[in-house]
């Protein structure tokens, strides 16, 4: 299901109560709260839910299996692309986006009151129509971040307390798609990857980390994908960096992480690596089976674990004890 988003679903007004801010992912749970009321009278079995999100998506995954540790309404999860453990880059803020909008939809008051001023303010935009705020959203860099709330998100990184198991006691497989990063261009605009020269680059890799210091921060990584790849173009190298640091490096961390508190490990549990077989991975457009990384931990994995192409593809079988990062 798709929740809320952007200032619909994570405005940041100040005048809304903290543990209320995060409207889309009450949407989330509300859905997962109707698959448990009514899922029963389409033939399904309330006890057998399991939630799977992709990027986003997945990041959604594992706020509710950080969140919602006593019976949970699903009994496994599946995560791609994506996580909520570790955040690799500092986003925007979200109250700066709502003070933004605001003044975009000429709805700043005059009060002396902050809390009259806030109300006026929310109110007006209440009333703006929400055609008009979704046009100003996609025309701008306002960027509604999710609040740490206590409730449906909790503070990064989580680490230590994912590794001490304080996360749903469930199944999970995890994994991310090979060249993920590619297929951020055409959402900033760059639809001709060969053209993209150093300064383009750079005002992209701002846009997506959100600092000009982690921008300087990552250039030695840069060269050493550019010397690595030297027939990349830049886009490409940025793309590869990307995906690397925001999705694979911490998957590594939360496979890791979560193996290590063994719930529910079967006997014989273990993480594996396929390769992307596509032809079509130098333009960022994964195959279903590509750079798959999954921790099989219970028997609800066992389909995806003993399929057909698993031993024929797999780069390497790494036993869930021996430790995945250097």
């Amino acid at each position: 299901m798709t929740p809320r988003l952007t200032a619909f679903g994570f405005s940041n007004a100040p005048n809304i109560p903290l543990e209320a801010r995060n409207v889309g992912f009450w949407d989330q749970r509300m859905a997962l709260t109707w698959v448990q009321e009514n899922i029963a009278a389409f033939g399904g079995d309330p006890h057998k839910v399991t939630i799977f999100g992709e990027s986003s998506g997945a990041s959604s995954v594992d706020r509710l299996l950080t969140t919602m540790l006593d019976d949970p309404p699903f009994r496994a999860a599946i995560l791609e692309s994506g996580q909520a453990t570790v955040s690799p880059f500092p986003f925007g803020n979200g109250t700066a986006a709502w003070s933004d909008l605001v003044v975009a939809l000429n709805c700043t008051s005059s009060s002396s009151c902050s809390a009259a001023r806030e109300f006026e303010e929310f109110l007006c935009v209440q009333k703006a129509d929400a055609l008009t705020i979704r046009s100003i959203i996609s025309a701008s860099p306002f960027f509604f971040s999710p609040v740490n709330d206590n409730v449906t998100q909790i503070a990064t990184p989580f680490l230590a307390a994912r590794q001490a198991g304080r996360v749903a006691k469930v199944p999970m497989l995890a994994g991310s798609n090979g060249q993920e990063g590619m297929n951020l261009g055409p959402e900033y605009g760059i639809t001709d990857f060969s053209s993209v020269t150093q300064p383009i680059l750079d005002a992209f890799l701002l846009e997506i980390t959100g600092s000009a210091a982690v921008v300087d921060e990552i250039q030695p990584l840069l060269d050493e994908i550019q010397a690595a790849f030297p027939w990349y173009n830049l886009f490409e190298v940025g793309a590869q960096m990307y995906t690397e640091v925001v999705y694979q490096c911490v998957r590594g961390l939360f496979v890791e992480l979560t193996t290590a508190y063994r719930v529910m490990l079967t006997p014989d549990p273990f993480v594996i690596s396929l390769a992307n077989t596509s032809r079509r991975r130098r333009w960022g457009m994964p195959s279903p089976l590509g750079d798959t990384f999954t921790t099989r931990r219970s028997p609800m994995s066992s389909p995806w674990a003993t399929r057909p192409w698993v031993p024929s593809t797999a780069r390497s079988w790494i036993s869930s004890s021996a430790p995945i990062l250097p």
